[in-house]
């Protein structure tokens, strides 16, 4: 019997497919969760980082409006200051510091001026209308106070309330003597229209601007055609060639600002009392200045050829044609003519000597003939090749002699002093002395008649005493002739900053006079300043090239801020 046996094997676990052990599964989930944690905090970071960006961008743009806004201010502060109008003129507060008082509840120097306060400092030009004041968008404060730029809308769309700019002046510091550089502080602000406060704001940015600043003389009828610290002008006059009204002021230096009642500044009758005048059509003229001081010499100094001798030295020139004493024994000569007569060889009427030297001798080439010195163009200044010569007098008296120099050429400066380094004292007047019957001209070469050109022939010394009055001294300059044909001194410009100019009766003069003194207490003064060949201003400016050279000029000034003088700074705050 067969026997059969089946064996069964026991059964196989299914083995599970990508099973991991617990502890993987959770490193897992914690790497997920790092993972979406950096990216959360990139994206946050990011965010972050944009809307900061967008903040300092704002902050930046709002920055640039603040000083565009400074800017902005600073060009209508300077608009508002040179605005070329009489009746709107502020000019004038270029010539005055403006910065916050220590004392909060006092005007700023400004406000003072343009409100006529006592506490306004003085101007140089004294009589200067302020009576305009202030602008009037902003009275008693401007610009002081915060001014609004722009309005509508606003100047950058953020969604919320509407943003505009803002000015104001913080300090302004005036140059000195009037002029030169001026420093301006504006600030600019950028604030919402809804905000009041002054620490309410966007931005802010303070600019700080030089400038220079000039006074100039506007026109030739404001130069002045008679100037000098003081005056005795009685019945003296300005005109033109046929007696009507010349062109140009009377410009009175005084040393103080009480020497003129400002308030009086419209009274004629008080002006003409300040130069003792009688005319009551002066009073127009006269203007007013504190502390101006004379143009200085060198207005007159192109190339500075002096005359000299053969080895160099200034020459020094003495005139004089007094008679002897007659028979009666009766003196007739002064002591500084009897002086040079006795020093003059031969008795001649016309001397020189060089600088280190007492012994006078007659001048070559110098023409005396009936009754006339004439001095040829190439006598003096000779071997120079210049514009214009310039000659030392340290006498002239004349009685009967007629003075002619040739200066059509070049023109002639006859200074009334002695040069550098002089120390000879002839004891002679330092004076010119045209009595009637003399003249003492400009022509032109060969030509025995006045030329009539005043800009050439001028009279200068700057030398002499600050503290005379109506004396006979040194560096005085006296004439007579009431008309130009009479004159014997009918066409000169006579520049004596330290000098005195006083007539020996009433006397005329084409021209101009600029002096120290100016006394009409002997005879009166017919200033002729103008002809049918144009005013002796314009053609003395054309000749002298005194506009080229800068020169302001010399009488009622407008003060103007004309350019930067420097880099624009600017401050954030």
């Amino acid at each position: 019997m067969t026997h059969s046996r089946h064996q069964r094997r026991s059964p196989v676990p299914p083995v599970a497919l990508h099973s991991k052990p617990r502890q993987e599964q959770g490193i897992a989930m914690m790497i997920t969760l790092m993972v979406g944690m950096l990216l959360l905090a990139a994206g946050t970071g990011l965010l972050s980082r944009m809307l900061m960006a967008r903040k300092l961008g704002a902050a930046e743009s709002y920055q640039q409006m603040a000083e565009a806004a400074a800017l902005n201010g600073f060009n209508r502060i300077l608009g508002t200051l040179n605005k070329n109008s009489e009746t709107d003129y502020r000019g004038y507060l270029l010539s005055v510091d403006n910065a916050e008082p220590v004392n909060s509840s006092d005007a700023w120097p400004w406000e003072t001026v343009a409100l006529s306060t006592d506490a306004a400092p003085p101007l140089e030009e004294l009589c200067t209308s302020t009576s305009n004041g202030l602008p009037a968008s902003a009275p008693n404060s401007w610009p002081r106070s915060q001014l609004q730029i722009t309005s509508g809308a606003s100047q950058r769309d953020d969604g919320r309330g509407a943003i505009q700019l803002y000015y104001r002046l913080r300090t302004y510091k005036s140059p000195e003597n009037t002029q030169g550089e001026g420093i301006f502080q504006v600030e600019g602000v950028v604030q919402r229209e809804n905000q009041t406060g002054d620490d309410d704001y966007l931005a802010r940015s303070l600019l700080t601007r030089s400038l220079y600043v000039q006074s100039i003389v506007a026109g030739a009828d404001n130069w002045a055609v008679m100037g000098g610290h003081h005056m005795q002008l009685g019945e003296s006059s300005i005109t033109d060639e046929n007696g009507g009204e010349g062109s140009g002021q009377i410009l009175l230096d005084v040393d103080t600002a009480t020497a003129v009642d400002v308030s009086r500044c419209s009274d004629n009758a008080y002006k003409t009392s300040l130069v003792n005048a009688t005319a009551s059509s002066l009073g127009a003229k006269v203007w007013p200045t504190l502390n101006r001081g004379l143009p200085l010499p060198s207005l007159f100094d192109q190339d500075g050829a002096v005359d000299s001798d053969d080895n160099g030295d200034p020459r020094l020139w003495s005139f004089d044609d007094s008679p002897e004493p007659d028979d009666a024994g009766t003196t007739v000569r002064t002591d500084a003519s009897a002086s040079f007569h006795s020093q003059c060889p031969n008795d001649e009427i016309v001397c020189v000597r060089s600088q280190n030297s007492s012994s006078f001798s007659t001048p070559a080439g110098v023409t005396v003939a009936n009754d006339a010195i004439t001095i040829h163009a190439d006598d003096i200044c000779r071997n120079q090749t210049s514009f214009e010569c310039h000659m030392y007098v340290e006498h002239l008296d004349l009685r009967n002699t007629r003075l002619l120099i040739e200066n059509s050429v070049r023109p002639v400066v006859l200074h009334l002093e002695k040069p550098l380094n002089d120390t000879i004292n002839p004891n002679l007047s330092g004076m010119i002395q045209l009595r009637s019957g003399s003249v003492l001209c400009g022509v032109n070469n060969d030509s025995s008649n006045c030329n009539q050109q005043p800009e050439r022939l001028v009279i200068s010394a700057g030398a002499g005493n600050t503290g005379m009055g109506c004396i006979n001294m040194p560096h005085t300059v006296r004439w007579e002739g009431d008309t130009l044909d009479t004159s014997s001194l009918p066409h000169a410009i006579v520049h004596l900053p330290r000098g005195i100019v006083r007539p020996l009766s009433d006397a005329a003069l084409n021209g101009v006079i600029w002096a120290h003194s100016i006394c009409a207490d002997n005879g009166d003064i017919q200033l002729i300043t103008s002809t049918s060949n144009g005013t002796v201003i314009r053609a003395a400016d054309t000749l002298w090239q005194w506009s080229d050279k800068g020169f302001p000029g010399y009488g009622r000034m407008v003060t103007r801020g004309i350019r930067g003088t420097g880099f624009d700074t600017f401050e954030r705050w």
